[in-house]
């Protein structure tokens, strides 16, 4: 005749939550709760199957009782043994890693806005009575440009709009336009004459040309 085992543990299997042994419906989820009849006892470490009264397995010694076997199924199946508790923290744990996906969305186009504005390339030769320098400006409009130059050196400054997309989580997935500033400063290799420098802007291609200062340049006066 084949000998049965009933668990003493009241576990449901709806949600997981463990209940007090005389409950018949789970006190967390209000689910009916079955009690689980045990006919025989498999060995998580061999997988033979056992009587349902046996403490250890017949083939390899490991231990059958119902703390340990409770205990295995736990580590194989870590979500149906959460409590309502624990779950109810995985949700506020989810809840924050979106909210620090977004925080790094932020991060990351501020960053690709600051690398727009360090990776912008200059090209610049001279000629015998000039500096001449180009520089695109893919994202950038001829009526956001202001440039200040002084003798030595020029300054420009630009607003654009900067298109960047932006990840949240592993689901959620939109573009965002955000207005970017445009702040660099250029050295320049000769002195020049600020005031005599012809600017165009074409196709996003700013072109500046420096007119040198030569000794037949400067001004000079008598007393």
């Amino acid at each position: 005749m084949e000998e049965t085992l009933e668990s003493n543990n009241n576990v449901c299997a709806g949600c997981g939550a463990e209940n007090p042994e005389i409950a018949k419906f789970c006190v967390e989820c209000g689910q009916k709760i079955e009690p689980e009849v045990i006919t025989e006892k498999t060995c998580f470490n061999c997988g033979s199957k056992n009587n349902a009264t046996a403490k250890f397995c017949g083939n390899c010694g490991n231990d059958l009782s119902v703390e340990k076997i409770q205990e295995t199924v736990s580590f194989e199946n870590p979500i149906r043994s959460r409590s309502v508790s624990d779950k109810k923290g995985l949700a506020h744990k989810l809840l924050s890693d979106v909210k620090n996906e977004a925080k790094k969305a932020k991060k990351d186009i501020e960053n690709a806005i600051e690398d727009y504005t360090l990776d912008i390339p200059v090209e610049m030769r001279e000629t015998a009575d000039s500096i001449i320098v180009n520089m695109e400006l893919p994202q950038v409009k001829r009526e956001d440009i202001n440039m200040d130059i002084t003798p030595l050196n020029f300054n420009i400054k630009a607003q654009f709009d900067h298109e960047v997309e932006v990840k949240q989580g592993t689901q959620i997935n939109r573009v965002e336009v955000r207005r970017g500033h445009l702040n660099k400063n250029i050295k320049l290799p000769k002195e020049i004459i600020p005031e005599r420098t012809v600017a165009d802007f074409d196709n996003h291609m700013l072109t500046l040309k420096f007119i040198k200062k030569t000794a037949e340049s400067t001004h000079s006066i008598k007393l």
